[in-house]
Formats: structure tokens, sequence, C-alpha cells
């Protein structure tokens, strides 16, 4: 449960994130909390001062949130954008502030990003080889994204839509790619054309 609200801020029942689809769709059913280190995850000043008092073994798993819908729409209008223009668009999704699988997950202000998003992290045991949390984790059946019908559905329902649709397209964007040495047309959609790309996304691979 994350209690950290101001009211002037937040979505009273949410927090959004914002991926990189090709991230996504190599994830088979949970979203886990990933390693955090100061050689080289982001330079937080929470967690370098946690850091410090580790016991040894110990190690901080990490994930982000945007606090409200508006500002995840304007990290993918801007922070996702040159990917976006190069095939690669990138997906918001929501998860509710009352979900039994962050109980135990600590709540902080991002310090580089103060009144725009959240860290949450937990202290666990380290795994030699692995980045990712295996005790802490979302499932992606909990997860939303925004349908283009303004529902919002199950993450896991968009990603198997989508790994069905470029399943069926992969033979056709094999063409294209060598017909025109670019990804085809149907990729590339843009930030702004009366709704958002990532609406016009969704519509297209998930279908009622």
């Amino acid at each position: 449960m994350i209690h950290h609200i101001d009211s002037n801020i937040d979505d009273q029942d949410y927090v959004y994130r914002v991926d990189l689809i090709d991230r996504l769709v190599s994830i088979t059913d949970e979203f886990r909390l990933k390693l955090w280190k100061p050689s080289h995850g982001h330079p937080h000043a929470p967690y370098r001062s946690i850091h410090k008092s580790l016991s040894a073994g110990n190690s901080i798993y990490s994930i982000s949130f945007w606090r409200n819908l508006t500002l995840a729409q304007a990290s993918h209008n801007s922070d996702y954008a040159y990917w976006t223009a190069r095939g690669r668009p990138a997906l918001i999704s929501r998860l509710n502030r009352n979900s039994d699988e962050i109980q135990h997950v600590t709540w902080i202000e991002d310090d580089w990003l103060p009144g725009q998003a959240l860290l949450g992290y937990v202290i666990e045991s380290e795994k030699v080889g692995e980045i990712y949390s295996h005790d802490h984790s979302i499932l992606l059946s909990t997860l939303q994204v925004l349908n283009a019908n303004g529902t919002w559905v199950p993450m896991s329902t968009f990603l198997s839509g989508y790994r069905l649709q470029q399943s069926n397209n992969s033979n056709t964007t094999v063409l294209d790619e060598q017909t025109t040495g670019v990804e085809p047309e149907r990729t590339r959609l843009p930030a702004s054309n009366g709704k958002s790309w990532w609406t016009s996304l969704m519509g297209f691979f998930i279908r009622k």
C-alpha cells in the first residue's frame, strides 16, 4: 500500500509507469523490482545512504512510478519520443496503490523528480548474477494499460495480443523491411494525432 499522497499531486487510487513495449514482452508473468547499486544505479541520495548501512549480502531492489497520469503522459511524449519515432513505442501502465503485492515495499519521494515520482524499494539478500528481486514482484495481470475504448485492461492481456499480432505479421514485417529498409509505417505511430499514439496502438492490438 502506498500511503505517500499529496492531494495536489497524486492520483488517489493509482500510480503510473512508462516502459518500452519490446522490453515488456520478454516478461512472462511478473514485473520484478530491479537491483540498485551505487556503481550503476541512478544516484538517488536516499539509496546511497541506505546502501552504506546494509548488512553483508543484502542489496536494494527498486521500482519507480509517476504520481499521476498527466505526468506519465508527459514522460511518454518527451522521454520516449526518440524511441517511438524509431519504431520502439512505449506503454503507459498503472498500479493500484492498495495492491497486496506492494505491501512490503517502502515508498519515498524521488529526489531527482520531487513532486512528480515515487521510488519503491525493498532490502533483500542478493543472488550473484541476478539483477531482479526473487522475493518481490508485481503480476502483469495486476498492472493495467489503457484500451482504445477508454477502459483499462490487464497488461498480461495486452501483451498476449501484442505477441500474437507480432507473430502473425512477422513474415510481412520482414518483407517490408527488405523492400523499404525501415520499419513498417504502422509501427511508427505519431505522438499526437487527435489521440495519443499508445491509445491507437492498443486499439490496433486489443479487440473486445
